[in-house]
């Protein structure tokens, strides 16, 4: 009888160990995601703002053109 108690008792502590141990690990992992995730996403941003930022270049460009055309015809 006293066999058996430990052993259920080892193997209730042996499973308890396996399920924290599990969750640590899904722990990092999930921290680790995350922070991958968020590297791409200042990647994604940066991209985002340097397209932005040469459309608006673009366009000025063109509104000073379009004004120096308009003006080199009135004179």
């Amino acid at each position: 009888m006293r066999s058996a108690r430990r052993f259920f008792e080892r193997r209730r502590v042996l499973r308890e160990m396996e399920r924290e141990s599990w969750c640590a690990e899904g722990y990092a992992r999930s921290r680790r995601t995350k922070a991958e995730e968020g590297g791409h996403m200042k990647a994604i941003q940066r991209i985002e703002s340097g397209i932005c930022g040469t459309i608006g270049a673009l366009l000025a460009t063109g509104w000073v053109l379009a004004i120096g055309e308009l003006f080199a015809h009135a004179a």
